[in-house]
């Protein structure tokens, strides 16, 4: 009969999460963790690991926990995989997990391994969308000899750090079906940013038994803390995991705000008010080089290489036409200064901050150059009007977009602009201004000089829409009809102090407005005049 050797790829220079490997869930290093369960029904078990000094501690680790593996080259994982299962036969199987997927027992394990042997098949995954599984729960099966033909014939760097691509193409890819109650697609259950660590930190929680626990009853747990969850993450449009919640860290970083009576926050409110969104579940930052110290203030969180998302935006320095070599060097004093204050080698995602900026063909062709050598993995547009934003989703490059959205803006409602949106399914939007830099949350006193006619008008309105639609009050109604948006993907909120950012984490956890109720917001509130809706323009 074939044998059969469980094989766990397993490296620590992660850059989402670096050290991920040892990360303690259940009182365990997560690699400790991941190799017991797979082999708790009594599979023979291997981590692949690479000879570079990195990995150094994490031999030193699985030694010390009697954990058998086997170095190989760094950058090349197929190559780890022949060389971790030399000893078997071409008819025997591998079975392929990775460190970073906890979930997966011997049960799991053994399930697919009878399906492939049982139908002689010579490859066989699981498919978490067919399946409805939480994305990271999965393996796959391959014989040895499919094995050494990829090894081969695979010269592709991607199929070689990825091991089975090869494999597929030629036509073996076959995918076994498990029985599940759940319908978790939508949900993680694998181990590539903070927020995931959190995550599993939270399900093990719930368990006894770490080791001994099955697959279905993590599951079970997994669905409990979603419930449970304070601030959710949205499905992913490209690998930028986007919480529905970003914190705007104008307030961070400078004196912002028409309704700021405070000033510049203190440092240690500043360090208080980023830990506590991170206890939040909040993992998405939005900053931009004009917030005065918001980056600093980030970077000193090391937040950049926690897997948060980071969003800044480029300096709007100067708007007059400058030569190409002087734009070029704008840009790269701008972008590069962002990644030392961040601390980090990348940009998640670069905003432009004036839509000037993305008509200057030197400046958008430098971001495209940054974007070209990794510099920055995503570009977007902060806009202030349906004119950019109908420029922005016309720019292939842009797929992200920040604009202003509140109860009393009826400019994003056209029919144009949605249109055009949803050919873009690539696009994040991002909505900012959700209380209108607090003027919808102020008495009218309080308003700009020249929007006091209205604003009696408008307070009396929500006042009145805040009661007949049974919502907390004005602050819950502006959250609940944003988070009612379909197109958003995500509100940025800043918070003048942690009791200020408590309060709007609150209000995420009722319940959104139906799509009756935002119409009936629609018809209820004044039309107020575009100078209204556009700060900038008070």
């Amino acid at each position: 009969m074939a044998k059969v050797k469980v094989i766990i790829q397993c490296r620590t220079t992660s850059t989402r999460l670096p050290g991920k490997a040892f990360l303690p869930i259940k009182g365990m290093a997560s690699i400790v963790l991941c190799a017991k369960r797979a082999m708790n029904k009594g599979a023979q078990v291997i981590v692949a690991t690479s000879t570079d000094k990195s990995d150094d501690n994490l031999t030193t680790l699985l030694e010390a926990q009697h954990i058998p593996y086997v170095r190989g080259p760094l950058d090349d994982v197929l190559k780890r995989y022949v060389k971790a299962s030399e000893e078997l036969a071409d008819e025997d199987y591998i079975i392929r997990l990775t460190a970073d997927n906890v979930f997966p027992d011997g049960n799991f394990i053994n399930e697919i391994m009878d399906y492939a042997l049982s139908n002689h098949i010579d490859y066989c995954r699981t498919d978490y969308v067919e399946n409805d599984l939480p994305y990271g729960l999965g393996c796959e099966i391959f014989t040895r000899e499919l094995l050494i033909q990829a090894d081969k014939l695979s010269t592709d760097a991607y199929e070689r750090e990825h091991v089975t691509p090869w494999m597929r193409k030629q036509g073996k890819d076959n995918v076994y079906l498990y029985k599940n109650s759940h319908a978790l697609a939508s949900a993680r259950c694998t181990l590539d940013t903070l927020a995931d660590y959190l995550s599993l930190e939270n399900v093990f929680k719930q368990i006894d038994d770490p080791i001994q626990v099955s697959w279905q009853k993590l599951c079970d747990a997994l669905v409990n803390y979603h419930v449970q969850k304070t601030i959710k993450t949205s499905a992913k449009k490209t690998n930028m995991s986007i919480s529905e919640f970003t914190l705007g860290t104008a307030q961070i970083g400078m004196d912002y705000g028409i309704t700021n009576t405070n000033g510049l926050m203190q440092e240690h409110v500043a360090k208080s008010m980023i830990e506590k969104a991170l206890d939040f579940d909040i993992t998405t930052f939005d900053c931009a080089r004009g917030y005065g110290l918001a980056e600093k203030r980030l970077g000193q969180q090391n937040l950049a290489n926690v897997g948060t998302t980071i969003v800044t935006k480029l300096s709007p320095f100067f708007e007059q036409r400058q030569d190409k070599q002087s734009c070029e060097n704008y840009v790269k004093a701008s972008v590069y200064q962002s990644c030392f204050e961040l601390r980090t080698h990348a940009i998640d995602i670069l905003m432009l901050h004036r839509f000037w900026q993305l008509q200057d063909p030197y400046i958008w062709e430098e971001i495209l150059n940054l974007k070209e050598k990794g510099v920055i993995k995503f570009v977007g547009l902060s806009v202030s009007s349906l004119e950019e934003a109908m420029a922005a989703l016309a720019e292939k490059a842009i797929q992200y977009i920040q604009l202003p959205f509140n109860l009393l803006d009826w400019r994003w409602h056209d029919k144009a602009f949605q249109a055009k949106l949803s050919e873009r399914s690539d696009v994040t939007i991002f909505a900012r201004s959700i209380f209108l830099q607090g003027l919808l949350l102020a008495k009218p006193v309080q308003w700009p000089e020249k929007f006091k006619n209205i604003a009696t008008d408008c307070e009396a309105a929500i006042t009145k829409l805040s009661t007949t639609l049974g919502r907390k009050s004005a602050h819950d109604l502006c959250i609940a009809y944003a988070r009612a948006q379909t197109w958003i993907d995500s509100l940025v909120i800043g918070c003048a102090d942690v009791a200020q950012l408590e309060e709007n984490v609150t209000l995420f956890k009722e319940p959104k407005l139906t799509q009756d109720e935002c119409k009936l917001v629609r018809e209820t509130l004044p039309v107020c005049p575009e100078t209204l809706l556009n700060p900038a323009l008070w």
